[in-house]
């Protein structure tokens, strides 16, 4: 039902994807964002989500952002900002595919990936549909911890754990301190 996809940015470094397609002409897609900690395919309520798009004529695109999954880089490199390029990176891709309506591109943003979506929103994607699914908007205290402050200035990076897996990932101090600042209230201006 799903087929891989690779899609490269203007850096030639690779986004792995999962394409769905429903059997109808031209149908609209959303594009998962996975969060923090997350990939194209580690939430399960997403995972499941993907039948019911198909089913209600809706095509489906999940990538792992650069430092996730499959996808170029390592954890730790990854960035709020990255993100949102990598997003931007993927409506480009889906407005070269005939398969789909370009036209009406829906972005679902899981926890941080709704601030990477917002982010997004600067370049103006023309995107017809934003949904956030828990949205992390404001600057998130969980992480800012003496623990992870210490290690942060220290090694130049802070430990995680993936919720589902128990898998420990390591992140790097650039996110860390976007994490500290974030704050999407400006960018939800720009949203209609």
């Amino acid at each position: 039902m799903e087929e891989k996809v690779f899609i490269y940015n203007n850096k030639k470094q690779k986004i792995v994807g999962l394409l769905a397609l429903p059997e109808i002409e031209k149908p609209p897609i959303v594009i998962i964002i996975h969060g923090f900690k997350g990939t194209k395919d580690y939430y399960p309520f997403a995972n499941n989500s993907v039948q019911a798009f198909i089913d209600a004529g809706i095509a489906v695109l999940r990538i792992d952002c650069r430092g996730s999954g499959e996808s170029d880089l390592e954890f730790k490199e990854a960035t709020i900002e990255s993100e949102a390029e990598d997003i931007l990176t993927a409506v480009d891709y889906i407005k070269k595919l005939d398969s789909v309506n370009f036209k009406r591109i829906g972005l679902i943003g899981i926890s941080m990936g709704a601030a990477a979506i917002l982010y997004t929103m600067t370049e103006d994607p023309d995107v017809k549909t934003l949904i956030f699914w828990g949205p992390a908007f404001m600057g998130n205290n969980y992480f800012n911890t003496p623990e992870n402050r210490k290690t942060v200035a220290e090694e130049g990076v802070f430990y995680v754990k993936q919720r589902f897996t128990g898998k420990q990932l390591i992140a790097g101090k650039t996110l860390f301190e976007e994490m500290l600042r974030l704050d999407t209230r400006p960018f939800m201006k720009m949203v209609n």
